[in-house]
């Protein structure tokens, strides 16, 4: 089963940086999204803890549901995943291990495994394919002023057209053959 995945993240501290929010180091997650089957849960709360334990709870239910789970995001290994297994160490947090192939990063595909030089964000491919843009044009450097002026209904409300996006990118992606490696496994 597919579990289409974003995080959204801001500065550990208000005084911090706006890039601070980049890396799990120095940034800490505020949202996290899931979309599968016809479901999309957004958890948002004020103690990041709270939101990693959620989020590992739910993949521990639809392991239990599921025999496979393959997570679909865009640049979801060098960002999402990473931040919250990074994040899930920060907060003392026993994660649940997945397979390198339990992962199918849209920009890796779209920039055909380049390690190098990847360009595109989600927003422009999501333009370049017709897909309907971000939620009233905000960008993910939003979400840190967002998160300090306590607007968490503005966040989740980006989250899930974030999700949306994401999920009409990768059938996009689907249907263009570029995710036909996946669709035999």
């Amino acid at each position: 089963m597919d579990i289409i995945l974003d995080i959204e993240t801001a500065p550990l501290t208000d005084e911090a940086a706006p890039e601070d929010a980049l890396s799990p180091i120095t940034g800490r997650i505020v949202g996290i999204g899931l979309k599968y089957l016809k479901e999309e849960l957004i958890i948002i709360e004020q103690n990041e803890k709270i939101i990693i334990e959620q989020f590992w709870n739910k993949i521990g239910e639809l392991q239990k549901r599921f025999s496979t789970l393959r997570f679909v995001g865009f640049n979801i290994v060098d960002f999402d995943y990473y931040f919250i297994v990074t994040r899930s160490l920060a907060n003392n947090i026993k994660i649940i291990r997945q397979n390198p192939t339990s992962f199918i990063d849209l920009r890796q595909h779209l920039c055909i495994f380049k390690q190098h030089g990847k360009k595109g964000t989600l927003k422009e491919y999501a333009k370049l394919s017709g897909i309907e843009g971000k939620y009233l044009g905000l960008t993910g450097a939003s979400i840190p002023l967002l998160w300090k002026m306590k607007k968490y209904e503005e966040i989740k409300n980006y989250l899930s057209a974030d999700l949306r996006i994401t999920e009409q990118l990768h059938s996009k992606c689907k249907e263009l053959n570029i995710m036909a490696d996946y669709e035999n496994k």
